[in-house]
């Protein structure tokens, strides 16, 4: 009997070893490889799928979890690194924009149509619409009247909703800025046309709350400290009314500090030409406002009640 017991005493601590042996057969599966089922997160249904070896269940994916792809909104650079959905375009290309001052940057800038310095309109920008203009390049007032183009002050003009041309200019970091880099936030856009020597910060002393030229519409500054509509200075001269170089941007952004608000120059009048009728007479500073796609709303180098326009808007 004894002898007997050890047998069996023998045959349980083989089987118990066996049991326990990474060689001893395979294991029971517990689901089934590459399978999913539904499963409880807070407040909404998740999945989770069995393992490729079908040992157990994975974590439960919730619906707003960030996805394997690389994020909530966005998708995993080689090194790993989240892209979000405004730094990709369309075709899946990121964009590589990253401004020193915190500028905005439009992944899908190049697919926007760029009408060129001389823009769409006949004869240029500025051109006559009669013979009576000071231009020798004449347009037929019909052919200017368009969608493209409107008649103003005698002139051929870009029409309301039109595009810039696509304009680029170093800022006060020294960094060249894109202008269709503001396009496609959904956020409106105003260039303040200045010079240094057309009473200079005008607007800016405005935005910093300092007295000046300028009362009222703290709405509208309110909007652009907030980031409700974005700023941009656009000098086309310095002091001396000379052309302005990297100094001058810097200095300017220094004595009037704006958080956002970047200061580029047009020293070869292109956006300047393009609005202001090609006349070297206009008022300074001067407002362009623009839609969150840059399509143009108004045109302050022609037109006068710029702040009660932008107070419209607010």
């Amino acid at each position: 009997m004894r002898r007997s017991l050890s047998w069996i005493a023998l045959v349980l601590t083989s089987l118990v070893l066996a049991c326990g042996s990474d060689d001893g057969g395979a294991e029971a599966s517990i689901c089934e490889p590459g399978a999913t089922q539904a499963c409880v997160c807070p407040g909404a249904d998740g999945a989770q799928s069995c393992s490729a070896d079908g040992s157990g269940w994975e974590a439960c994916v919730c619906g707003d979890e960030p996805d394997a792809a690389g994020g909530e909104d966005g998708a995993t650079t080689s090194d790993g690194s989240v892209v979000s959905e405004d730094s990709v375009g369309s075709d899946g290309a990121q964009a590589t924009c990253d401004y020193t001052g915190g500028w905005p940057c439009n992944p899908n800038k190049d697919e926007m149509v760029d009408p060129g310095v001389e823009g769409p309109c006949p004869g240029g920008p500025g051109c006559a619409c009669s013979a009576s203009g000071p231009s020798s390049s004449i347009a037929p007032s019909e052919e200017c009247d368009s969608d493209a183009c409107v008649v103003a002050s005698g002139r051929c003009l870009p029409a309301i909703g039109a595009l810039p041309p696509r304009f680029t200019s170093l800022d006060q970091f020294g960094e060249e800025v894109d202008l269709y880099d503001f396009a496609g936030h959904g956020v409106p856009v105003v260039i303040n046309v200045s010079a240094g020597w057309a009473v200079p910060g005008q607007y800016e002393k405005w935005l910093l709350g300092q007295s000046g030229f300028l009362s009222g519409g703290e709405n509208i500054r309110d909007a652009v400290l907030n980031g409700e509509l974005r700023w941009i200075t656009l000098l086309i001269q310095d002091a001396d009314q000379m052309p302005v170089d990297a100094g001058e941007l810097a200095s300017w952004s220094v004595d009037y500090p704006i958080e956002g608000v970047p200061v580029l120059a047009d020293n070869e009048r292109q956006l300047v030409d393009h609005y202001a009728q090609g006349s070297q007479v206009f008022g300074l500073p001067s407002l362009l406002v623009f839609d969150g796609d840059l399509g143009l709303l108004f045109n302050g180098t022609v037109s006068g009640s710029h702040l009660e326009f932008l107070d419209s808007m607010f």
